[in-house]
């Protein structure tokens, strides 16, 4: 026990005497080992942790036509720090530094490293020395003020020089720094924990990250991107790539998401048509988002199920979350149905519509752009939005007073009406509301004393001016037309329609003019309908001719 005691002493007096062998260590901060050198010189540089050692022997080994050749120098260590700029052997290169070895590869024109050897990027502050980061006295190498801190002093994390160009009347174009605070900021960069990503003296990557790849860097902490990007097979171009930084700034910006300008102009760098048509000529019209870069109000900018990149949720949706305010029928709100008609970025006609407001509504309704004659209205600048409400249309018989709010003239009309003022009136009882083959777009099948313009035979003026009936119902029909409940024989029918039983003739047919033969009011089958769709409502099978 006490010949252990006396070891044990002896070996404390040991360590105190040669406190240089006992702590002394080396750190070497340049070159890292089987690094490439392409300029033939390398700067080694480094730390003594305890700061008692005054000098160091630096060892070069080379070859030279074949022969080894070296050189050694020795290195005053000043403030826990050496340095020392050497030139190197063409190829193969081994620097002893006290006991470490470093290798390293001077790539000239002529020789080709092996693949052991890396280039590496440094730090440039390294070698301009180690206080500028550092404590180098009896305290040791500790940061000045926290890694942050250190990193600041060289690359302010919320602010940046910009050159400000300016022209004066005379031309002269002067210049002036300007200094620009950033909005946004990387958490981790406000929180100045720089060594998250970046090593802080040399790296095989540039800008000395950690790791070569974005999707090892930045996933390592955008969890919820990678376990996206893991359940997505249709992922946006740059994040397959994993190029973050193609569209975001890595550290700060002005720009919400830290985008890196304005995300239209980002967007723009691959998507440069959206703006211009095949002339390269600014469109007409473009759509608000589009135009202020809110590209992702409607796409998912990373990854989305949908064509387009469109955010997971129906077409109608997306759009009326901005156009709420606007009527929409049930078709409207069909997916994809406002592509008929609109384009979803820009367009050469207003209102992003992919043609003309009257020729992209003949895609559809064929039928009602037959004839020689068009209504006035149509050949206007707002076309068909003339009348319709594009979103809800309406028949016209609904709009009672449409007509007139552009045919106010109350005497022009009465003058061409046979002298008497028709007041509101359905105007499409006896005009075609868009092409007619007649003038005046009247309806081709008209009633004889219409046709000749002989209103007097049906109507009178009333007292206030009105235009009213000479008689009511069938009774006026009857002084022209024999009566229906007998034949030609005067002998009566057995079986009378109801509606003909009453009078009432202007129930199926048009007292002025009608596009169906016998001035009904609608096709025969489908005149029928009107009273009686019993016959084929919610029927599983129903009679050829009741379909």
């Amino acid at each position: 026990m006490i010949l252990n005691r006396v070891y044990y002493f002896i070996i404390v007096l040991f360590i105190l005497a040669i406190p240089s062998i006992a702590f002394s260590e080396l750190k070497i901060i340049s070159p890292v080992n089987y690094s490439i050198s392409e300029s033939g010189s390398i700067i080694v540089t480094g730390t003594e942790t305890a700061g008692d050692t005054e000098s160091i022997t630096i060892t070069l080994k080379g070859k030279v036509d074949g022969a080894v050749e070296e050189f050694s120098e020795t290195v005053d260590i000043d403030e826990r720090v050496f340095s020392l700029d050497i030139e190197l052997y063409p190829g193969e290169n081994q620097i002893i530094i006290g006991k470490y070895n470093r290798r390293v590869f001077y790539a000239d024109e002529t020789l080709t490293p092996p693949s052991s050897y890396k280039k590496i990027n440094y730090h440039q502050v390294i070698f301009e020395g180690c206080s500028d980061c550092h404590f180098s006295d009896e305290r040791g190498f500790k940061l000045l003020d926290g890694i942050g801190q250190a990193c600041d002093r060289c690359h302010p994390m919320d602010m940046r020089t910009i050159t400000v160009r300016r022209r004066k009347k005379s031309g002269k174009i002067v210049k002036r720094k300007k200094r620009i605070i950033y909005k946004y900021m990387h958490k981790t960069v406000a929180n100045r924990k720089c060594l998250f990503c970046h090593t802080p003296h040399s790296s095989e990557n540039k800008y000395l990250l950690k790791k070569s790849q974005v999707k090892d860097l930045c996933l390592g902490c955008h969890s919820k991107i990678r376990k996206a990007l893991d359940r997505n097979d249709k992922v946006h171009l740059p994040q397959m790539a994993f190029a973050c930084t193609m569209c975001h700034d890595p550290h700060a910006s002005n720009h919400k998401y830290l985008f890196k300008t304005s995300l239209k102009f980002i967007c723009y760098q691959c998507h440069e048509t959206i703006l211009t048509s095949e002339k390269i000529k600014v469109k007409e019209s473009i759509h608000m988002p589009v135009k202020n870069g809110l590209c992702y109000l409607c796409h998912d900018i990373h990854f989305s199920e949908k064509k387009g990149f469109l955010n997971n949720a129906p077409l109608h949706e997306i759009c009326t979350k901005c156009h709420r305010n606007k009527e929409y029928t049930k078709d409207m709100l069909l997916e994809d149905s406002c592509y008929a008609c609109h384009k979803p970025h820009s367009a050469d006609y207003d209102s992003l519509l992919i043609k003309d407001n009257v020729e992209i509504c003949k895609d559809c309704h064929t039928e009602i752009y037959n004839g020689k004659f068009a209504h006035s209205a149509i050949k206007t600048e707002k076309g068909c939005g003339a009348c319709h409400n594009a979103h809800k249309l309406e028949k016209v018989d609904k709009l009672k007073g449409l007509c007139f709010k552009c045919h106010y003239d109350k005497k022009k009309l009465a003058i061409s009406h046979g002298g008497f003022d028709i007041g509101i009136k359905l105007c499409s009882k006896c005009h075609s509301t868009h092409y007619s083959a007649g003038e005046n777009l009247l309806l081709p099948n008209q009633h004889k004393p219409f046709k000749e313009k002989k209103c007097y035979v049906c109507h009178d003026e009333g007292e206030e001016g009105e235009l009213t009936l000479t008689k009511n119902g069938s009774e006026l029909c009857y002084q022209c037309h024999d009566s229906v409940e007998q034949t030609a024989e005067k002998k009566p029918y057995k079986s009378l329609h109801g509606l003909v039983k009453k009078g009432e003739c202007i129930y199926c047919h048009s007292p002025h003019a009608s596009v169906n033969d016998k001035l009904l009011l609608k096709p025969k089958g489908k005149l029928c309908l009107k009273c009686h769709d019993y016959l084929t409502a919610k029927k599983a099978a129903v009679h050829q001719p009741a379909s």
